[in-house]
């Protein structure tokens, strides 16, 4: 194995005279090799750990802190992280998810970013990632989404996040956690889960079938707020993404059966049918589009670039409560 590769870190030396996208391929297939050989020697005789849903309760959780398949992650709250987290947890910079390419924030920082980003986490092709936040499932969700565009695709969000399970006096601690670094290497899937601006308008224009479901507040919805342009884009339904939840305060999931109902009444009926997420930068739209995923959803979409890149483009807005 130690053969294969100083084989390929050859082979990947040579072609760095060539430059460009060759090296990067190279580079990708030494670190996939690597990641494999770690995941392979730290993983052999561990059961997988399976997630039963894309968000999980606090006790499901609390019976497998310790299961060696599973890397919990806290997303955002740097400033309370090294005082207390959940046992086990790494932690991951939100704003890290993201990139402001042409003064837009929102959208997914480039793949190279975001390998630097995840290697760290000691996350394998194998390991079980458990995402929780204090924001109500947003940070949690936008790095599962980040995740799976990235062809990983082993992951859950904590349901009540940090509020709920403090609440219930489920195990915290200020230990810093030792990880391994595990070279994650990504395959690229944004197309499977992703929407761009021409995807969302062609959508709009009725040239692809499709939602577009807009989960700001009415205020932004009706164009009622101060940003400019007001509105929203052509055709969308509105549903505010807290409408799904117990309580903001209480940020449980109602249950699925009633969020469903929600749903339909916002026109989002059919699970057979595309859906696409969108808000102001794709924060709270994740937390929406995994919810879609858990209720069978599943040809939804996140459109990350959400309203600041459809106002960056000046592309066509309407107010009011009517789509179009």
């Amino acid at each position: 194995m130690a053969g294969a590769v100083n084989n390929a870190t050859c082979a990947a030396t040579r072609d760095a005279a060539s430059g460009g996208f060759r090296w990067r391929r190279m580079t990708w297939a030494l670190t996939w090799m690597m990641g494999m050989i770690m995941g392979v020697t730290e993983g052999r005789g561990e059961e997988a750990l399976a997630f039963p849903d894309r968000f999980v309760s606090p006790e499901w959780l609390a019976e497998r802190l310790d299961h060696p398949g599973l890397r919990i992650v806290q997303v955002g709250g740097e400033s309370y992280y090294e005082k207390i987290h959940l046992p086990g947890a790494v932690y991951l910079d939100y704003k890290r998810l993201l990139s402001a390419e042409e003064g837009v924030g929102g959208r997914r920082a480039d793949v190279e970013a975001l390998v630097a980003l995840i290697t760290p986490l000691g996350i394998a092709p194998e390991t079980a990632v458990l995402a929780y936040d204090a924001t109500g499932g947003m940070d949690g969700a936008r790095f599962l989404w980040t995740l799976m565009t990235l062809g990983h695709d082993r992951g859950a969000v904590l349901d009540g996040g940090m509020a709920i399970w403090h609440q219930k006096g489920l195990p915290l601690t200020p230990t810093l956690p030792r990880v391994t670094p595990v070279p994650f290497v990504p395959r690229e899937r944004r197309g499977d889960w992703g929407a761009d601006w021409e995807r969302v308008m062609a959508i709009s224009e009725g040239r692809l079938p499709g939602v577009l479901l807009d989960v700001r507040s009415p205020r932004e919805y009706l164009g009622i707020s101060l940003k400019m342009p007001r509105g929203h884009v052509p055709g969308a339904v509105n549903l505010e993404w807290t409408e799904t939840l117990a309580d903001p305060r209480q940020p449980l999931l109602k249950a699925d059966e009633e969020n469903r109902r929600i749903l339909a009444e916002a026109g989002v009926n059919d699970p057979h049918q595309e859906v696409v997420a969108l808000c102001e930068t794709g924060h709270r739209a994740a937390q929406t589009w995994l919810l879609l995923q858990r209720l069978g959803f599943t040809k939804s979409r996140l459109y990350d670039g959400s309203m600041a890149e459809w106002r960056a483009r000046e592309l066509p807005t309407v107010t009011g409560s009517d789509p179009r």
